[in-house]
């Protein structure tokens, strides 16, 4: 029988920080465990596995759906990662370039920094649109585009919350290591999840009204 009252509030805060450490360890083994540069993007899609089901209230084991979602998706989650890395860096490569621009070309400067923003918060809901929709590479990065565009206050939930924590960890280098990808996940599962409910609504409306 759980605890009720103050002690029961303490035990599920205690009991949500040592699953978000547990989450975030598992995310660091397993990252490694493809020598970083093929682990971390099956790993973060292991994550947010676990994480969705965390704000969902599934009942699961942690570590048998972390590791059955990281060596499902190891092929497709690189292959994700790769395609993340390539837009990411071309983008970045176009701003440097216009950037350092002089005359007519540096008139893309701004037009490039606004790409950049988009295509950034854009890849916020990638990994969260990946883990909840069964669909074909680029219909997620499409799909990701249309939440990010129609909901943005979860984007704005995701950067502001998500900056308050980086500085958090900046001040304590500590909470790197035992929460750096957990809780910047979880930031973005929850803000995330809720445009996913409110999309969910809209199409029920839609189709009472209809």
């Amino acid at each position: 029988m759980e605890p009720t009252g103050v002690m029961g509030a303490v035990y599920q805060i205690a009991d949500k920080v040592s699953k978000l450490a547990y989450i975030n360890l598992l995310w660091i083994l397993f990252s490694l465990m493809g020598l970083l540069a093929f682990g971390i993007f099956p790993a973060t899609i292991a994550m947010f596995t676990v994480l969705r089901k965390m704000v969902l209230k599934q009942d699961f084991n942690m570590f048998s759906v972390f590791w059955k979602t990281y060596k499902k998706e190891f092929l497709k989650g690189n292959l994700l990662g790769i395609m993340l890395v390539t837009v990411n860096v071309i983008t970045y490569l176009s701003f440097s370039f216009y950037r350092e621009s002089t005359g007519t070309m540096e008139l893309f400067f701004y037009p490039m920094m606004i790409v950049i923003i988009l295509i950034f918060l854009t890849t916020l809901f990638v990994f969260p649109v990946y883990v909840h929709f069964n669909m074909r590479f680029l219909h997620i990065f499409k799909m990701s585009f249309i939440f990010m565009s129609l909901y943005p206050l979860s984007s704005l939930s995701i950067a502001v919350n998500s900056l308050v924590f980086l500085l958090l960890m900046y001040t304590l280098p500590a909470l790197t290591i035992f929460f750096g990808g957990s809780i910047i996940g979880l930031i973005i599962m929850v803000s995330v999840n809720r445009a996913f409910k409110k999309n969910e609504e809209k199409l029920e409306r839609f189709r009472v009204e209809s």
